[in-house]
């Protein structure tokens, strides 16, 4: 074991039974009662309760206010500055440096459990972001035309997210195979990587074409956000529809135009909005809602799925179960043996073993679409109108995309599961390290040598993290039999269909419970 890093023992195997056997249990229980249930599917999936946070004037009055959004920002980058000196001119010593600790440990750790309740809330903050929009702008609030772009449209090629998506492939390659989330001088490095290609197209193309198709943390918390408790949409859809200047979309005199080009009339899903709140001081008849609404809300609406966003998904899902199972001594023996067999380096076996994860998942889950597909049959009657009725093709790449997004949940709460481990046995060190940041052996608070113990205790965090996969596990079968019923208007071919979709989240959840189970190998152990 490197000196750097620690093990954390798995949940234990009469835990592991248990939980498995919920799994199984709560499956079969939950498709009896949504069976039962039987109710017509809402494509637009408007219908759920939401609390309008903006009729709280005082927070409408600070978010309308445009220097606010700058100071809630300066602090972030701020400390994104620092870590960047501290990476670069620190102690390379992983466990004593603050740039891996709040990068690696407490941001990336914890921004999925942000994204849980408050959705892209980290985007109104990000550093990045900022310091693009401040450089292109020339400006740090003021509402003028970008002094710095060249206002050309992002390639028509390129409107996709197939680009974050390979953004994310490589920082989990970083991460577990080269050991960046170790390595403060490289961590710096990624950092003004991320800075770059944030500014860059800032002063290339309108907008925010970057955040909208390439960042890969926009795009991740985008997906996940689906899932959010929290929401930005328009108060009253006719409102919207009768506007003729559409101001969010295209800006006006008090705030920019929408930076991912959305239209408030249209939005119905996260996935896009970054919470920059232009359209709150655009819209002249304050007809925006920042919401606290159920969770899964954007899941239940089965429209406009996108294949991109399906592939991200399933590399999501992939990457997640990778990140836990590389950390684990399957994993370690596995990839020893493949070196003495192949003779290939270590990062040559392991760059082969990632890809070949995440096409095999994929592989996987395509088989089961065409189960999907065989078991509820191709063909699909609905009556559009009285008297009226047509068979309809349901096509594989239609299934492929749409059962895709009843993954989602899993993933989601498997990678909170993951990261809890880090951040609740590792988080509490900031204590000791903003006292030597640089770990040049200062002490600037008086914490230095304070050594607390772990938030959570082992044994809580094992029933977090059970907790968690079977919360995620009893979301994912309840989407799918949504996305079921609407992608199949004959009730008995939706139900044949979803016959092989639970078969294929029972076995992952349970797979799940079984990487939680083994030990895993923590990485900056002080």
């Amino acid at each position: 074991m490197n000196e750097m890093t620690s093990t954390m023992p798995g949940i234990p195997q009469w835990l592991l039974a248990v939980s498995a056997a919920a799994i199984l249990l709560l499956s079969f229980v939950l498709f009896e009662w949504l069976q039962r249930r039987q109710t017509v599917a809402d494509p637009g999936g408007e219908r759920y309760l939401r609390l309008n946070l903006l009729k709280f004037s005082p927070l409408k009055s600070m978010l309308k206010w445009r220097p606010f959004q700058f100071f809630m920002r300066l602090p972030f980058v701020l400390l994104f500055l620092f870590i960047i000196w501290a990476g670069l001119y620190g102690s390379q010593f992983p466990g004593g440096n603050i740039a891996t600790l709040v990068t690696w440990t407490i941001w990336w750790g914890g921004i999925i459990f942000v994204v849980i309740f408050l959705g892209k809330f980290w985007c109104y903050f990000c550093p990045w972001l900022a310091i693009a929009e401040w450089v292109q702008r020339l400006t740090f609030w003021k509402r003028k035309k970008p002094a710095l772009n060249l206002q050309r449209k992002w390639p028509k090629a390129l409107r996709n997210i197939y680009i974050a998506a390979g953004f994310f492939v490589l920082l989990t390659w970083l991460d577990l195979g080269f050991g960046i989330t170790m390595k403060p001088r490289e961590t710096a490095y990624f950092a003004l990587f991320m800075l770059l290609i944030t500014v860059l197209p800032a002063l290339i193309f309108e907008k925010g074409s970057f955040c909208r198709y390439a960042c890969l943390v926009g795009r991740i918390s985008g997906l996940y956000s689906l899932f959010a408790s929290t929401e930005l949409r328009s108060s009253d859809k006719g409102v919207c529809r009768a506007c003729r200047t559409h101001d969010c979309y295209a800006g006006n005199e008090f705030g920019y135009p929408c930076p991912t080009s959305l239209d408030l009339a249209v939005t119905h899903l996260n996935t896009y909005c970054v919470l920059c709140t232009e359209c709150v001081k655009t819209c002249p008849y304050d007809n925006v809602a920042v919401n606290i609404r159920p969770f899964a809300a954007d899941l239940r609406k089965t429209m406009h799925q996108r294949t991109d966003e399906a592939y991200l998904a399933l590399i999501m899902l992939a990457l997640a179960s990778f990140h836990g199972l590389s950390m684990t001594p399957v994993w370690t023996r596995a990839t020893a043996w493949a070196q003495e067999w192949t003779n290939f380096s270590k990062l040559a076996v392991f760059s082969v073993g990632m890809g070949g994860i995440i096409i095999l998942l994929i592989a996987i889950y395509a088989l089961f679409c065409w189960l999907i597909r065989l078991s509820a049959g191709t063909q699909a009657s609905q009556t559009p109108g009285k008297g009226d009725s047509e068979t309809l093709e349901i096509t594989y790449k239609r299934l492929f995309v749409n059962f895709a997004y009843s993954l989602l949940p899993i993933a989601l709460f498997y990678h909170l599961a993951h990261n809890a481990a880090h951040l609740f046995t590792e988080g509490q060190k900031i204590v000791a390290v903003a006292s030597d940041p640089l770990g040049r052996g200062w002490d600037l608070m008086g914490t230095a040598d304070l050594h607390l113990a772990p938030i959570l205790t082992m044994p809580q965090i094992w029933y977090a993290q059970v907790t968690l996969i079977i919360i995620g596990h009893v979301y994912g079968v309840y989407i799918s039999h949504g996305i079921a019923y609407h992608t199949f208007p004959d009730s008995r071919q939706a139900f044949r269909s979803l016959i092989p979709s639970l078969i294929l989240m029972i076995a992952y959840s349970c797979f799940s419970l079984w990487l939680i189970s083994l030990p895993m190998e923590m990485r900056t152990a002080m």
